[in-house]
C-alpha cells in the first residue's frame, strides 16, 4: 500500500464522512457543527472499523453456553456502608428530570438542570418563541461565525419581526438556542461588563444604523476574557502520581458480578479498588433500585468502618463512567480547602455529537449531597477526554485534551482559541496541550506521570500486544486440533519472523474454514478462547481476529500483502490502521518535544476490543493497572513488567481485573474519578 496515497479520495470514507456531517443534531444536522476534515476522519475510521466488525466478525449464539448471570455475593452485617441522605426537589424540577430522554439537544445552548431551579436553556416554551430565522442563525452560525457574530446577527433578524429592547431580548435569544450565558466572558463597548450590557450594546448600535455585517465583523476581533464558574478557584486533582489519594468517586450499575468474580464488571472494579487502596474513601453513585441490595453486598468487604464507602442513591439509571461526568478537584474556600467536582455544561456521549444523558447530569445533585461542592460549568467536555497532571521538570499544570474537547465549545459560539483557554482556565491549569482524537478518549491513548523533575508517558505498543494475543490464540487453535503441531510450529516461527504472508496463510485460513455459510463464527467455535469461567471467549475471540487485521495492516503497507485485489470496505477497513498509527505518532512526538520520555507498553486502544494497561489510576506509591486476565494473563504481565521498569521501585503496580469493563469500551481510569492533594495543600499552585 503507497503511504503517500490520498484517502481523502477514498469513496467509502468519503460516504462515511457525509453520513456523519448529515446526522440530525437538534433542528439542523451534524454539518452546522463546522467540524474539520480531519477529525470527521478519524471518526469516520472509527465508524468503518466499527461496521466491518459488525459485518464480517460476527459470532452467532448456537446454545453452546447460557446468557451470563448476575452472581450476588458478599458476607452480610460485617460493616455496612453509609447512605446519604437526598434532598428533596420541587415537584416541577423532578417532573422536568422525568421528561428529559437521552438525546442530542434541540438547542444549542442546552444546560443540564441541576440544582433546585431551571438552568438556562434546559426548558424551552413556546411562549415569545423567535422567528424560525433567527433559529436558523443561531443553530448554523455560531460554530463558522463564532458567538458574537451570530448574536448580531439573530439580534437583527429579530428586529425585522419585532420590537426588542431591554432585557427581553434574552428571552427571545435564548429560545432560539443561544448560550448567551457564555456573554459574560466579553466585553465590549465603553462600559460593557456582563452579557447584558453587550446586548444593550448591539441592540443600540443597530438602531442607531450600523450595519450588521460591519458590526458582527468589528465585534468578532473582540478578546475573550473566561473565567471560572463559581467565587472560588477551582482545581482539577492531577492524575499524574504527584500527589495521595484522599478519594475515589465510582458509580454501580448493578448488584451482581456479572460473569463471576474476576470478570472485571462494575462491581468486581469497585470491590478491588476498595481492596488495593485500604486508606482511601469512596463515593459510590448508584440506581436507588439497586442501593439496598448494593449495600448488603458490600458489607462483606474489608471497609473498616462505615464512612468509608458512602453509597448515593439515584432515581435514574447510572452508567459506569465516573469520569466523564465530572472532574475531581477541589475549591479554595472560606474555611479552607474544599473537595469538588467540576460537572459539564451537560453530561453526554458520543463524539461528532454531543448526546445528553440525563442520568449522569442529575447525579451531580447526589454529590452535592454528600458534601462535595458541585461547580456546574458552561462548557462541554467528557472528563475521560482530559487529564490533568503535574509536569515534573516545570512544576507546571497542564491539561492534555482530545481535540473533540475543543470542538464541542466551539459549537457553542468560541474559537479554537477560546475554547482551548476556557478549558485551561476552568481547570485550573497552567497550560493546555490538545491532542488527535486516535482513540475515543485521550486516556486511552496516553498515562502521565510524574517523577521528581521527570515526566513519563505510558503510550500503548500495539505491535509487541498483537503478538502476544496471536501467540495466546495459536495456544488456542493447537490444543483444539484446528491447527497441528507442524502449522503451529510454523506459524509461530512466521510470527516472530514477522512473515505476516506466511502467518496469515496458516493460521487465517484455519480460522476462516470455520465460519458458516453466511461468513459467521459460532458461539461454540468463539468460546475455544476462554480460559475459565470469568473469561469471555466471544471477547477474546474478537481481540485475536483485530490482531489478524492489524498484522495484515501491517503487512499491506510494508508491500507485502497486495490490497488491490481486496473489495472497497475491506481496503478501506485496514487503510484506517494507518491513519491511525500516524496520529499515534504525532502524540508521541509531541509529547516528547516537551520533553517527557515515552514508554511503550504492550496494549490495544480500540473501543470495546481494547487491552488497555495504561488506562489506570495513580498516586505517590501506586498503580491501578487494568489487566484483562484469561487467554491473555501473559499480556497483563508483560505490560506490568514495563510499567514496573518506567515507574521505579517507590510505585507498586497494582492489577485490577476489569475484562468485562474493557469490553464495554472502558477501563480503570475511566470507571473511577480520583480526588488527590487536597491535605497536603494541593491549591494555590497555578503558576508557580
Amino acid at each position: 500500500m503507497n503511504a503517500d496515497q490520498d484517502h481523502a479520495t477514498d469513496p467509502v470514507r468519503k460516504e462515511v464522512i457525509a453520513n456523519l456531517a448529515a446526522q440530525p443534531l437538534g433542528d439542523g444536522t451534524v454539518a452546522d457543527l463546522a467540524l474539520p476534515g480531519e477529525f470527521l476522519g478519524r471518526v469516520a475510521d472509527r465508524v468503518l472499523r466499527s461496521s466491518f466488525e459488525e459485518r464480517f466478525r460476527a459470532v452467532v449464539a448456537d446454545g453452546a453456553t447460557p446468557s451470563p448471570v448476575s452472581e450476588q455475593s458478599g458476607a452480610p452485617g460485617i460493616v455496612a456502608p453509609m447512605v446519604v441522605g437526598r434532598g428533596r426537589v420541587s415537584d416541577s424540577l423532578a417532573q422536568a428530570r422525568r421528561d428529559l430522554r437521552e438525546e442530542c439537544p434541540r438547542l444549542r445552548n442546552f444546560t443540564a438542570p441541576t440544582g433546585n431551579t431551571y438552568a438556562e436553556g434546559a426548558r424551552a416554551t413556546v411562549a415569545d418563541s423567535p422567528t424560525p430565522e433567527v433559529s436558523r442563525i443561531v443553530r448554523q452560525g455560531l460554530a463558522r461565525d463564532g458567538l458574537l457574530a451570530t448574536l448580531v446577527h439573530a439580534i437583527a433578524a429579530l428586529k425585522q419581526t419585532q420590537a426588542v429592547h431591554g432585557n427581553g431580548v434574552a428571552v427571545h435569544l435564548r429560545h432560539a438556542g443561544m448560550p448567551v450565558d457564555l456573554l459574560s466572558h466579553f466585553a465590549v463597548g465603553a462600559a460593557a461588563a456582563s452579557g447584558s450590557d453587550i446586548l444593550h450594546y448591539i441592540v443600540d448600535r443597530l438602531t442607531a444604523g450600523d450595519a450588521p455585517g460591519s458590526l458582527a465583523s468589528n465585534l468578532s476581533a473582540t478578546p475573550m476574557t473566561f473565567r471560572q464558574c463559581g467565587e472560588d478557584r477551582f482545581e482539577a486533582s492531577t492524575e499524574s502520581g504527584d500527589a495521595d489519594l484522599e478519594m475515589v468517586r465510582l458509580q454501580a450499575t448493578g448488584t451482581g458480578y456479572w460473569g463471576g468474580v474476576g470478570a472485571g464488571g462494575s462491581l468486581d472494579v469497585i470491590r478491588q479498588m476498595v481492596s488495593h487502596l485500604p486508606d482511601v474513601e469512596f463515593l459510590v453513585s448508584i440506581e436507588e433500585s439497586h442501593a439496598d441490595a448494593f449495600r448488603r453486598v458490600a458489607s462483606g468487604w474489608a471497609l473498616g468502618r462505615p464512612d468509608r464507602l458512602r453509597i448515593i442513591p439515584e432515581s435514574l439509571t447510572v452508567a459506569q463512567w465516573a469520569q466523564d461526568n465530572g472532574k475531581a478537584g477541589a475549591v479554595e474556600g472560606r474555611g479552607g480547602p474544599q473537595r469538588a467536582v467540576l460537572v459539564p455544561r451537560y453530561a453526554s456521549r458520543g463524539e461528532e455529537r454531543s448526546i445528553h444523558v440525563p442520568g449522569e447530569s442529575l447525579l451531580a445533585d447526589g454529590l452535592r449531597d454528600a458534601g462535595l461542592v458541585v461547580r456546574h460549568s458552561p462548557l462541554l467536555f467528557q472528563g475521560g477526554n482530559t487529564l490533568v497532571i503535574r509536569e515534573g521538570a516545570t512544576g507546571k499544570r497542564v491539561v492534555i485534551t482530545g481535540e473533540a474537547e475543543v470542538y464541542r465549545n466551539i459549537g457553542l459560539g468560541l474559537s479554537r482559541e477560546q475554547a482551548a483557554e476556557a478549558l485551561r482556565i476552568e481547570f485550573g491549569a497552567d497550560r493546555i496541550e490538545v491532542l488527535p482524537a486516535a482513540s475515543f478518549h485521550i486516556d486511552f491513548e496516553l498515562s502521565v506521570h510524574t517523577s521528581g523533575r521527570e515526566t513519563v508517558v505510558l503510550m500503548n505498543d500495539s505491535a509487541a500486544a498483537t503478538a502476544l494475543v496471536l501467540s495466546a490464540g495459536l495456544g488456542v487453535l493447537q490444543r483444539s486440533g484446528i491447527l497441528n503441531a507442524a502449522q503451529a510450529r510454523r506459524a509461530r516461527e512466521d510470527l516472530v519472523a514477522e512473515r505476516a504472508a506466511g502467518f496469515l496463510s496458516v493460521v487465517g485460513g484455519a480460522v476462516y474454514a470455520r465460519r458458516d455459510e453466511s461468513g459467521r463464527w459460532s458461539e461454540s467455535f468463539a468460546n475455544l478462547f476462554a480460559a475459565g469461567k470469568a473469561d469471555s471467549g466471544m471477547g477474546n475471540f474478537q481481540r485475536f481476529m483485530l490482531s489478524m487485521d492489524l498484522v495484515a495492516g501491517a503487512a499491506a503497507r510494508s508491500g507485502a500483502l497486495d490490497p488491490r485485489g481486496l473489495p472497497p470496505s475491506d481496503a478501506a477497513y485496514l487503510r484506517s490502521f494507518e491513519r491511525r498509527d500516524s496520529d499515534r505518532t504525532a502524540i508521541r512526538a509531541r509529547c516528547e518535544e516537551l520533553g517527557w520520555r515515552v514508554v511503550a507498553v504492550p496494549g490495544l486502544s480500540e473501543e470495546a476490543k481494547s487491552l488497555c494497561p495504561i488506562n489506570g489510576v495513580r498516586d505517590r506509591t501506586r498503580f491501578l493497572m487494568p489487566a484483562y486476565g484469561g487467554l491473555y494473563a501473559p499480556l497483563d504481565a508483560a505490560a506490568g513488567s514495563v510499567v514496573r521498569r518506567a515507574l521505579g521501585p517507590a510505585v507498586t503496580v497494582l492489577p485490577v481485573l476489569c475484562g468485562e469493563s474493557q469490553r464495554r469500551s472502558g477501563g480503570v481510569h475511566c470507571a473511577a474519578s480520583a480526588f488527590s492533594g487536597l491535605s497536603s495543600g494541593g491549591l494555590g499552585r497555578v503558576g508557580a
